[in-house]
């Protein structure tokens, strides 16, 4: 653990990396406690990212951020259930 932290340390990149990668996985859990999933719109079927839709929306008119959030804890869970299973 000591010999990793000296790594990120030397390198800014791989700090960046560490963020990025814990805020993901923070959203991924805590996220849909906070955001709800919205329902459908029809009339802003594949809009493009926005103020509104962080993501943009696909072609059923569902926000992809919200989606994203919502579906990441269980690819999470699955990626290092597979990481762990190998």
């Amino acid at each position: 653990m000591k010999r990793a932290l000296k790594i990120i340390a030397r390198k800014p990149i791989s700090l960046v990396g560490l963020i990025v990668f814990v805020a993901i996985v923070l959203l991924s859990f805590v996220g849909p406690l906070l955001i709800q999933p919205a329902p459908r719109n029809i009339r802003d079927r594949n809009q493009p990212p926005s103020a509104a839709y962080a993501l943009g929306t696909d072609n059923q008119g569902k926000d992809n951020f919200v989606k994203l959030i919502h579906g990441g804890r269980e690819v999470l869970i699955t990626a290092f259930a597979a990481a762990a299973l190998a």
